[in-house]
């Protein structure tokens, strides 16, 4: 849809004016300069925070107001940052610009559910002084890393610092298959002793020696059998390519 606007100019008299011509303000339809109308922009902002380049893009077509995803990446960057208050409680974690090859470290304001930052790398020095820079925080969640330690105690010595609770369940559950790791035959006894018991209370059913892979984890057992499938599969794929079958037709 093509808007056509009519709007007066004003001329100033006065020679020392710097602007000669004044063209008339409609800030409730268009900001000055602008090629599409208040309401369009507003729209077109909401897409793209929703639905982002490519799907906003599509979006925009299927509403009759098509625009480019660089036009909806190009708005959003227009925005202002929303003003953030320092968090109480700041988390601290790593992610992949490029997995395996350059990393970085996003802050996350634990009380908000709501990044509030993110840095470069994962150096020490890098989250030091950007906690040196945002003073007030109260407790840093963290990962096992040194370096996220060590940035910690020099940029926010009085924060509490503590583990997160994915670091610290991976935490119990190394302790804990450490410590029962030693103990291996006792508890195979202990299991051992509590089948016989159980079946010993059912004396009309009959008591029948497992193999020992009818013992193992379900993960376990689901892997064993997808082994003996593959070697099922190859096996037929060798008998074939031994009658003279190609590999063409075997693989069909």
């Amino acid at each position: 849809m093509l808007l056509l606007l009519q709007v007066r100019k004003f001329f100033c008299i006065n020679p020392g004016c710097k602007r000669r011509i004044f063209t008339e303000r409609l800030p409730e339809v268009a900001v000055p300069w602008a090629r599409r109308t208040c309401r369009l922009a507003k729209r077109i902002i909401a897409i793209g925070i929703a639905l982002g380049g490519l799907a906003g893009e599509r979006l925009s077509h299927q509403l009759g107001s098509g625009v480019r995803d660089s036009t909806l990446l190009y708005s959003l960057a227009q925005l202002p940052l929303p003003t953030t208050v320092i968090p109480q409680t700041l988390g601290v974690d790593d992610f992949a610009f490029r997995k395996r090859q350059r990393y970085g470290t996003i802050l996350v304001d634990l009380d908000r559910n709501r990044p509030v930052g993110l840095l470069p790398d994962r150096e020490a020095d890098t989250l030091a002084k950007w906690l040196e820079q945002h003073p007030g925080i109260a407790v840093l969640s963290r990962d096992r890393s040194v370096s996220y330690k060590s940035g910690m105690s020099q940029g926010a010595p009085d924060a509490i610092q503590v583990a997160d609770r994915f670091h610290l369940l991976q935490n119990l559950a190394g302790v804990l298959e450490q410590a029962l790791g030693t103990h291996h035959p006792a508890l195979k006894a202990v299991d051992t002793a509590q089948r016989l018991a159980v079946a010993s209370k059912a004396p009309e059913k009959v008591v029948v020696l497992t193999s020992a892979a009818a013992s193992l984890p379900k993960v376990q057992q689901l892997a064993q059998q997808r082994r003996a499938q593959r070697v099922k599969i190859y096996e037929t794929v060798q008998k074939l390519h031994q009658q003279g079958w190609s590999a063409s037709a075997i693989a069909q």
